[in-house]
């Protein structure tokens, strides 16, 4: 497995993004790490997917989209809360990388990620799509 660590803003499209104000300002953070390995790429996602982090989970999605030959997972068992604005950029992440040729999917998810996905529908509906 390679993990590459790069700061905020590199263009080589490998790497960990984290970005947003100090937590213990109430803002929420978000970190994106991409790892790899013979078989896939893996887009972890670390803290809190709102309307203010949206810009770091879509940046690190299309870097891994990038980056892909096929697949990418998603790793959300870290990933803390999710709002509608981080359900609707899972769903075009969705779009963009079939778009693209990538199967992208959802591997583990936190208990409060897997409820709000399940009230939602939304992975039901992207299958029904693909299909």
């Amino acid at each position: 497995m390679t993990v590459v660590v790069c700061p905020l803003g590199s263009t080589n499209g490998v790497g960990m993004r984290d970005e947003a104000a100090d937590d213990s300002e109430g803002v929420a953070t978000l970190r994106t790490t991409i790892t790899e390995d013979a078989d896939h790429l893996k887009l972890s996602v670390i803290g809190e997917l709102d309307l203010s982090t949206v810009p770091i989970f879509v940046a690190g999605v299309d870097d891994v989209i990038a980056m892909a030959r096929s697949a990418v997972e998603l790793d959300l068992s870290e990933l803390t809360f999710i709002d509608s604005s981080g359900v609707g950029a899972y769903v075009s992440a969705f779009r963009r990388a079939r778009a693209a040729g990538v199967t992208l999917s959802v591997g583990p998810r936190s208990p409060f990620v897997e409820r709000v996905l399940q009230i939602s529908g939304v992975e039901d509906a992207l299958a029904a799509e693909s299909a």
